[in-house]
C-alpha cells in the first residue's frame, strides 16, 4: 500500500487527488446526476441556439466528473491509486459496451468498504 496523508479534506473534483468514502460518493453521485439531468432538460429547450462543440464540452465534462469519483472510490477499495485508476478505465471502457456493469460498479462502489476513508 502507497504512504497515505489525510484524504478526508481532499477534494478538487477535477482531478485524482486521493481517495474518497462511501458517503462522499454517494452525495457526489448524486449532485451530479441532479445536475445533468437538469443540463439535459435546458439543452433540450435551448439547443438550437447553442453551438455544438459546446455541448460536446459539457458532455464530455460530465463524463470526466463521473469517471473522477470513480476512480477515487476505487481507489480507496483497492488501496492503490494505480490499481484504481485502470479500473475505473476498464469500467467505463467495457460500460459502454455492456451498460449494467456500470451499475454493477456504482453498487460496489457504494456499498463495499474503503482501506483508507469509513
Amino acid at each position: 500500500m502507497e504512504e497515505m496523508k489525510d484524504f478526508n479534506i481532499s477534494e478538487n473534483i477535477w482531478k485524482i487527488d486521493g481517495p474518497i468514502g462511501r458517503l462522499d460518493f454517494f452525495v457526489k453521485s448524486v449532485i451530479y446526476t441532479i445536475c445533468t439531468g437538469l443540463g439535459f432538460l435546458l439543452f433540450s429547450q435551448i439547443a438550437p441556439f447553442v453551438p455544438l462543440f459546446i455541448i460536446v464540452i459539457l458532455i464530455i465534462a460530465i463524463f470526466w466528473l463521473f469517471f473522477v469519483i470513480t476512480a477515487k472510490r476505487l481507489w480507496d477499495i483497492f488501496g492503490e491509486k494505480k490499481t484504481g485508476l485502470i479500473s475505473a478505465i476498464l469500467t467505463y471502457t467495457i460500460g459502454l459496451l455492456i451498460t449494467p456493469i456500470g451499475g454493477i460498479v456504482c453498487l460496489i462502489c457504494l456499498f463495499v468498504k474503503g482501506k483508507y476513508i469509513e
